[in-house]
């Protein structure tokens, strides 16, 4: 090993990360099998069949699904790209499917592979050495919490966590070399980021590479202002050129968050999401003990979590050595570099704590798009980059520094304190066996709910069962740290040498890691090549070929998106990013219902074009007809005669506000065959049409044609939902007003006469993103071109 040179080296190691990553999803690899094919992996199906589906058949590069909350955008929310600009990832891409041997999801062992390797390359950039960098760049590929997101089919979130031990790299690189090259290196790299599409890890990612960036700068302005400056400036053009990169779909994802549950709901509101809604998933502080004892509050890949947040599948447990060596690095081999990740890693935890703590409140209030993110927990993510980072010192200082004289001093007291510590470790140890479930209180153990949930002797036995989880990862805290301390103590004696104290570290490391990997690393044969193989009753309702929506109403609350994958339209769904006035209604109207056998409010199931409810219990007779029976399920589909059509004239119009249009939508008397309420006066006066027709002449999802006949000047509603940015609207050829009508659908003016009405998809703003992104490719290539010419002649001037 001594006698390989530095890039041989370099090369080992990254070729170890991917043999390891080969064993560690063997089954993905080698067997072509796959994470999961329910919960995020289900929905990403749904939502790939449907894109496919509109582009397919209506040549589209869609940006609307009509297909789930009676249509939303599908761009705007990230939830469907058609064009895919990361040029970056699909090169990479190309090459996972050769080294991970074709398999489906190559591209996700690829990014597990990525984040080792940033992280390897970005601790070499540092300046420590080989092995060093090698073991902590195991942490982000055995950390729980990162191994999930496979199983979780969080691709997108994966994707975006492997790119930021690059931003960090390009970041250094461009501080450190001040060229053209660096600045187009930072600038494809940041957009390349960007793009991945998970907004809330890329925005973590930036925060971290931003305070690295300041870190940087604010040490060179004490020995050089003018290259502080030029440091900073150049830092500033790569994000702006990233930006451009990544503007085709930023820019759409920004005018689209001002209608969505993450902003206002309207042009020119403020906002973000409830903060009620965004701090659900809070990690409290006391869950900080799972760092160290994972299971403290139950083992969340067994569903026996009872911590503070609402359900946990995640362990964020990073290893025992990580925690070690950051204790190393603070106390034997402190830097700027260590106390900046070291302070990274707690600004990370105390975010996390969400809404136990009063920090979340001030960033929620102030820090600028922080507002527009749930799950405060998620930013653990970032933990095992940041706290990796500061370990390397430790581990640096441990194999290849201890034994120097100069440290002689240091040595002494360091053994007295590995004494000291190894002896409280054995008492941990013996104490751990001990251990009774007596011990705590009645409480200890339990979620909120589970007595009501369960029996007497299911809790006894469900209490138990957590406890004993608990007994034995403690134990295994305390003998895997003595295990530890001892190889170092060990070492320091010069007992063992530096490539048995390093196999040893890698061994402990991947048991400890690895049994707690185990249950998020196991994957399934595809059944078939239907994610969502057609139900009796999917069957049932793709024979109606009328232009209708469903509603499931069990499924309404489940964040069902298995009817898109048929092409069914319903008015409900899944979306983290769904349109608020939408979600606004849902809430104030939907179960509003004003007979008490019967809560749901048909005045909005009626208005919404709803022709069928799909339902396991029975509904009222008098309201609805049994049309189909599913008994194997059991599933029920009932036949709502009073739907209205997709477009209708009405007789009345009532200007309203807010919370007027809620109460007469709740309102018994309150008829939408009849009567529309819109939220700003008309430019036209309006009579109820004597005679009038209308019939939808062709349906898509950015293109819909009616043919209307009215005797007078009336008001149309449209059963579509209402978004500005999108959507216009023509009466033969010339473009007219779309009204805000029953707080989300649309209305249009219609004068008298024989008329063919179109309604559009038109975004500027798409076209103006796509434009941007590929200018900011053309100038990131260019600076990256014209920048390696310079270098390479500058180094043949040298030579």
């Amino acid at each position: 090993m001594s006698n390989l040179s530095t890039l041989k080296k370099d090369f080992l190691a990254v070729g170890i990360l991917y043999l390891i990553t080969l064993v560690l999803f063997s089954g993905v690899a080698f067997k072509n099998e796959i994470f999961s094919d329910s919960g995020d992996t289900a929905t990403a199906h749904a939502l790939t069949q449907a894109g496919k589906i509109l582009e397919e058949n209506e040549q589209i590069e869609p940006q609307w699904f009509p297909y789930i909350f009676s249509g939303m955008p599908s761009f705007g929310s990230l939830m469907y790209l058609a064009k895919d600009v990361s040029y970056l990832t699909i090169l990479l891409h190309f090459f996972g499917k050769i080294i991970f041997l074709g398999a489906e999801m190559s591209w996700m062992l690829l990014h597990f592979f990525l984040g080792a390797v940033g992280m390897y390359m970005f601790i070499r950039q540092l300046g420590l050495r080989h092995f060093s960098a090698f073991l902590s760049s195991l942490t982000i590929l055995f950390c729980p919490f990162v191994i999930g997101l496979g199983q979780a089919g969080q691709g997108s979130k994966l994707m975006a966590l492997s790119y930021v031990p690059f931003l960090l790299v390009a970041t250094l690189y461009l501080f450190e070399k001040r060229n053209l090259f660096s600045l187009g290196v930072l600038a494809a790299t940041v957009g390349t980021l960007m793009l991945t599409n998970h907004v809330q890890i890329v925005y973590y990612g930036f925060l971290i590479a931003g305070m690295y960036a300041l870190l940087l700068a604010v040490f060179e302005i004490k020995n050089n202002p003018k290259i502080a400056l030029t440091q900073g400036g150049m830092f500033l053009g790569a994000l702006f050129i990233g930006f451009a990169i990544a503007s085709f779909i930023y820019l759409s994802t920004l005018e689209y968050s001002q209608f969505s549950i993450r902003g206002g709901g309207e042009v020119g509101v403020s906002g973000g999401l409830n903060k009620d809604y965004a701090t659900n998933w809070s990690f409290h502080p006391l869950e900080t003990l799972t760092y160290f004892i994972p299971s403290f509050f139950g083992n969340p890949p067994e569903h026996l979590y009872w911590g503070w947040m609402p359900f946990n599948e995640s362990i964020t447990y990073i290893g025992i050595i990580p925690f070690i060596f950051l204790a190393f690095a603070l106390v034997m081999k402190r830097n700027r570099t260590v106390v900046f990740f070291s302070l990274c890693s707690l600004v990370l935890l105390v975010i996390s704590f969400g809404k136990h703590f009063f920090v979340y409140d001030l960033l929620f209030e102030y820090l600028p798009f922080f507002n527009k993110f749930r799950a405060p927990h998620m930013i653990l993510l970032m933990i095992p980059i940041t706290v990796s980072v500061a370990a390397a010192y430790g581990i640096e200082w441990l194999l290849f520094e201890s034994w120097n004289n100069d440290n002689a001093k240091k040595k002494d007291e360091l053994k007295k304190w590995l004494l000291v510590t190894i002896g409280v470790f054995g008492v941990l140890l013996l104490f751990s066996f001990a251990l009774k479930s007596s011990w705590f209180p009645e409480t200890a153990f339990l979620k909120e709910g589970d007595k009501e949930q369960y029996s007497v002797e299911q809790v006894i036995q469900l209490r138990e069962v957590r406890f004993e989880d608990l007994k034995a990862d403690f134990t295994k805290f305390a003998l895997l740290s003595l295990v530890i301390l001892g190889l170092i103590y060990f070492y320091i004696e010069r007992k063992i040498s530096t490539t048995v104290v390093g196999l040893a570290l890698v061994i402990v490391f991947m048991i400890d890691l690895g049994i707690l990997d185990k249950p998020y690393l196991k994957t399934f044969p595809r059944q078939s090549d239907d994610a969502f193989p057609p139900t009796p009753v999917v069957k049932f309702l793709q024979k109606d070929t009328s232009l209708y929506r469903i509603f499931p109403i069990e499924q309404f609350r489940a964040h069902d998106n298995s009817w898109m994958y048929f092409g069914l339209q319903t008015i409900g769904g899944y979306s983290p990013a769904k349109l608020k006035m939408y979600q606004e209604m849902v809430d104030s109207c939907l179960y509003r219902g004003w007979e008490p056998e019967f809560p749901l409010n048909m005045n909005i199931i009626n208005m919404l074009n709803v022709k069928y409810l799909v339902f396991q219990g029975r509904l009222p007779e008098d309201k609805f007809n049994l049309v189909y029976a599913d008994q194997k399920k059991p599933e029920l589909v009932y036949e709502n005669p009073n739907a209205l059509p997709r477009a209708f004239f009405v007789d009345s119009v009532i200007v309203a506000n807010k919370s007027e249009t809620y109460r007469q939508l709740n309102s018994p008397e309150f008829n939408p065959r009849s009567t529309a309420l819109i939220q700003k006066t008309l430019n036209i006066k309006t009579s109820p049409p004597q005679e009038s027709s209308v019939k939808v002449s062709s349906f898509g999802a950015h293109a819909i044609t009616f043919q209307t006949k009215n005797s007078s000047t009336s008001l149309l509603v449209i059963s579509e939902i209402f978004y500005p940015p999108g959507w216009q609207a023509y009466i033969d050829g010339e473009q007219t007003e779309i009204y805000r009508t029953n707080s989300i659908l649309r209305s249009l003016v219609v004068p008298a006469g024989s008329h063919t009405i179109e309604m559009k998809y038109e975004s500027e703003t798409y076209t103006t993103g796509l434009t941007l992104s590929y200018v900011g490719w053309g100038i990131a290539l260019l600076l990256m071109g014209v920048g390696f010419i310079r270098t390479k002649k500058l180094s043949q001037k040298v030579a």
